[in-house]
């Protein structure tokens, strides 16, 4: 598989919008049902896609994590301060333990979809509706 597709001949008139769409990455066709099974025909297929994407991701958490590190020690902001309040919610202590909470009870839910995922072989979606 190539992973770009050539670029059209000078003479053709090409939609600028379907070019670039052609021009996005090849997806690599998933032979499972579920995510997960698509996420291991992926990793078996091209590990080094996993590999730069794990990359990624930590240099993003390690730069994040020594900008964070250096702000709330010389004072500038707390962590996970990130300045962003358009709608002016007051920040208080009850506040901040309800968004802890909140984001808690959000990583539970996503982890028990990954694992409905890979049991049942369907995403959480089909599950509900078809009371699988």
């Amino acid at each position: 598989k190539k992973f770009f597709p050539p670029p059209p001949p000078p003479h053709t008139h090409t939609h600028s919008l379907s070019f670039s769409l052609s021009l996005s990455l090849s997806q690599p066709e998933g032979k499972g049902q579920s995510q997960m099974d698509v996420f291991w025909d992926v990793w078996a297929e091209h590990p080094n896609y996993i590999a730069a994407a794990l990359t990624f991701f930590t240099v993003i958490e390690v730069i994040s994590g020594v900008a964070t590190t250096a702000g709330r020690e010389s004072g500038l902001r707390d962590a996970g301060d990130f300045g962003f309040n358009p709608l002016g919610f007051k920040d208080t202590m009850e506040m901040r333990t309800k968004e802890i909470a909140n984001g808690r009870l959000a990583m539970l839910a996503a982890a028990g979809m990954i694992m409905q995922g890979m049991t049942t072989h369907n995403g959480c979606l089909t599950n509900l509706l078809t009371g699988e």
